[in-house]
């Protein structure tokens, strides 16, 4: 087995946010206009706004699949998710929600965030060719070693960013169609790239 050398800190871990805590967090900051990190102009704040909405519609329709509650249930070690994510970015408020849902199919699983602007140095250890992109999903075992990442988004998004970004559309444009997407996926897309993680985790498929 490969030996595990990334670690998260414990005072990391322990000072990370419950989902709950960072919902509150963004909407307490809104209500003073201001947002999780960087300046907050009117546009930043709109697309916060916007974000809340994303990750409310996002619980109250996302269900995950029988088969994913099947693999899930079959977990018999304790995994620690720590999220590092911001309240301002797009792609988690797309994906957080569903992260969130994966993780309460097991009781073994505990998640938790992190702002990413509050620990460079540790989305500096998780960069996505070269950038500080997020969310960025990591699981832990119980003792904080990093076992797996995910993230900042679903492959064939990813892909769709490449293909808008070569063909030099305007960044509002291709963030507006990436959202459509995200639409349309109803978060399929990262529940099944998840579930294959977890599979190949624990020998599980």
């Amino acid at each position: 087995m490969e030996t595990l050398t990334q670690r998260v800190e414990a005072s990391v871990w322990s000072n990370a946010l419950l989902y709950a805590d960072y919902r509150k967090l963004i909407n307490t900051l809104l209500h003073i206009g201001k947002i999780t990190s960087g300046e907050a102009t009117e546009h930043m704040l709109h697309y916060t706004k916007l974000n809340v909405q994303r990750m409310n519609r996002i619980e109250k329709t996302f269900v995950p699949e029988s088969r994913t509650l099947d693999v899930f249930q079959s977990i018999g070690k304790p995994l620690k998710w720590l999220v590092i994510s911001e309240g301002w970015c797009g792609d988690a408020a797309q994906t957080l929600p569903v992260i969130l849902k994966l993780a309460s199919l097991n009781t073994r699983i505990e998640l938790r965030i992190v702002l990413r602007d509050q620990h460079l140095d540790l989305i500096d250890q998780h960069l996505t060719n070269g950038t500080r992109s997020i969310p960025k999903l990591l699981i832990l075992d119980e003792h904080n070693f990093v076992l797996e990442t995910w993230g900042p988004r679903p492959l064939e998004a990813k892909n769709l960013v490449l293909d808008f970004k070569a063909k030099g559309l305007p960044h509002d444009e291709w963030v507006e169609k990436i959202h459509a997407w995200y639409a349309k996926d109803k978060g399929k897309s990262a529940e099944r790239e998840i579930v294959s993680i977890i599979e190949n985790l624990f020998s599980l498929s």
